[in-house]
């Protein structure tokens, strides 16, 4: 079990803690209580502390002090914040400590198990199954370490390559010798030495409910275009975005950029843009990929709802699309409706709300780890969307992506430095759930790739 620590000058509010919580069930234990801070920088000293829950105000020093305190004694240490103050400055700090989560009282205790539950994703990290430094060596293209890693674990010169996207990997239906890699959450790479076009014939994976789309490749490669392959084959993995009827996706699949050219030179003809929808929603297969869908959603937002952070409400990634609109039918339903309303969001007020802005912050600073959208926070805060991206660089002077990606690229570089971690649980544990997409915005933000950075920290 992990230890869990409750600071508050309240001794109802400890009481009322320690029962509100089903500790056995996360399997925590309240291991010692105390209504000062000193008293609990001391237990910390001397004892085992995996997570800490404390009030701001507290004599003799507040919360926060003793949030650096601990961190000092170990960094490790999960941090959950409670306050009566419904105040930006004190979120602000703590989040600038690294806080898990900011919780007001009267204690929400579904909000306190989920940040908790957060606590213990980080404490305790999914194990890897496979060998990451590799991934690694694929997108900087070191052909040298790619051959070293392929050749002694048994891959010719030439191979194939498959993708999955699903929770289940398909080693249980590959009949051959291959290798198996996990690129995020539900995504897997597969090198074969021999050609895995044979799944296209297995119906027992189109009746497996846990494989949602896989993209094959049906002719060999080299070291040397691996990147590029597997950025192809990841495209064709998701088209079952598209097609419904089907799960695997081979070379037969190649679209053009024909019908999103269409698309974009009919952006401002409002009558011909929405009859190019509404064809494509009914014929799409094998005319679109899921990069260009994504493209066409995020420019048609733009030019119909006129964001001025346009940024902040775009979707950046495939698996987000696909959690917000199921099927491509759906995302053209959702674009020709806002077409159709032709949204002003001029109307709206954008005073600077203190509360809404708070409200803002806690459900970030307890979410950032996980797969999060501001269309995600706005549903949960029931709050517009573009209120909070605008409210977010009224307060902030930032938008509320390049702070959200700050945060988990900070987390990232503090877990490759204090953790032994793979790169891909790294990946993981600071919200990033693809792999390839996570060393490019980590090398933008520090110049180098993951694994040096560890090195050159540590070392």
């Amino acid at each position: 079990m992990l230890n869990v620590m409750i600071i508050d000058d309240e001794p109802m509010i400890i009481q009322s803690i320690k029962s509100g919580i089903d500790w056995g069930k996360l399997n925590l234990q309240v291991v010692f209580t105390a209504t000062d801070s000193r008293s609990a920088l001391s237990y910390a000293k001397d004892n085992s502390v995996d997570i800490v829950i404390s009030d701001i105000s507290m004599p003799p020093f507040n919360g926060l002090t003793l949030c650096n305190e601990i961190l000092k004694i170990n960094k490790k240490i999960q941090l959950i914040i409670i306050s009566g103050y419904a105040d930006f400055s004190y979120a602000q700090k703590a989040i600038q400590i690294g806080v898990v989560g900011y919780c007001l009282k009267p204690i929400d205790y579904n909000e306190l198990t989920s940040i908790l539950k957060t606590s213990i994703s980080r404490i305790s990290p999914s194990k890897d199954f496979a060998d990451y430094d590799f991934i690694e060596y694929v997108y900087e293209n070191n052909i040298y370490e790619i051959r070293s890693y392929l050749n002694e674990n048994n891959i010719r010169d030439k191979f194939y390559l498959a993708i999955s996207i699903g929770k289940k990997n398909l080693s249980d239906y590959i009949k051959s010798h291959h290798l198996v890699f996990n690129l995020g959450i539900n995504k897997f790479l597969y090198i074969l030495n021999d050609d895995p076009r044979y799944l296209l014939n297995n119906k027992f994976i189109n009746e497996d409910n846990l494989i949602e789309g896989i993209g094959l490749a049906n002719d060999k490669i080299s070291y040397t275009d691996m990147l590029t392959e597997i950025d192809e084959i990841r495209v064709k993995s998701y088209n079952f975005f598209f097609n419904h009827d089907n799960k695997i996706f081979d070379d037969s699949y190649n679209v053009t950029d024909e019908y999103y050219l269409d698309i974009c030179d009919n952006i401002d003809n409002l009558h011909e843009l929405k009859d190019k929808l509404q064809s494509l929603s009914c014929d799409s297969i094998e005319k679109i990929n899921i990069k260009q869908a994504m493209k066409i959603h995020n420019m048609i937002l733009n030019k119909y709802k006129r964001y001025d952070n346009g940024e902040d409400l775009n979707i950046y990634s495939f698996d987000e699309l696909i959690r917000n609109y199921d099927s491509f039918e759906k995302m053209i339903e959702s674009l020709l409706n806002t077409i159709e309303n032709n949204f002003d969001n001029n109307n709206l007020e954008y005073e600077s709300n203190n509360k809404n802005f708070l409200k803002i912050i806690k459900y970030i600073n307890a979410n950032f780890t996980n797969n999060i959208s501001i269309k995600d926070m706005a549903d949960e805060l029931f709050l517009n969307a573009n209120y909070i991206s605008q409210l977010f660089k009224k307060e902030t002077g930032t938008t509320y992506v390049k702070y959200l990606t700050k945060l988990r690229v900070d987390k990232a570089k503090n877990l490759l430095k204090e953790t032994d971690m793979s790169i891909n649980d790294v990946c993981i544990n600071s919200g990033f759930n693809d792999y390839f997409y996570f060393m490019k915005i980590f090398k933008k933000h520090t110049t180098m790739a993951p694994s040096y950075y560890r090195k050159k920290c540590v070392n």
